[in-house]
C-alpha cells in the first residue's frame, strides 16, 4: 500500500505468492491480483514504484517470475516495465 503525505490512500498492489514443483524443485512464482492507483495520483509514477518494489522484494526472496494476466489497458504498461508477453 502507498499513502499520500496526508495519510490518504494513494494506491496498492496485491500479490499472491504461489509455489510450484518445477524440475524437481519447489519454486516461487508471484501472481499479481490487483493494482489500484487513486485517480489523484495517476501519472505520478506510483504504479511503477509499486511494481518495481514488488519485483525487487520477491526476486530478493527467490521468486523465479511473475505470472501476470493483464487487461488490454495495463498490458502495454507492464511490457514497458520489462514484462515479457508469452
Amino acid at each position: 500500500m502507498a499513502e499520500m503525505e496526508n495519510g490518504a490512500f494513494a494506491g496498492m498492489f496485491a500479490l499472491k505468492p504461489l509455489y510450484y514443483e518445477y524440475d524437481g524443485k519447489r519454486v516461487l512464482v508471484v501472481q499479481p491480483m490487483d493494482l489500484v492507483i487513486d485517480p489523484v495520483c495517476r501519472g505520478s509514477g506510483l504504479m511503477r514504484k509499486l511494481h518495481d518494489y514488488a519485483v525487487d522484494y520477491f526476486t530478493g526472496i527467490g521468486a523465479i517470475g511473475f505470472m501476470e494476466f493483464p487487461n488490454q489497458n495495463s498490458c502495454p504498461i507492464l511490457l514497458k516495465y520489462g514484462s515479457k508477453d508469452m
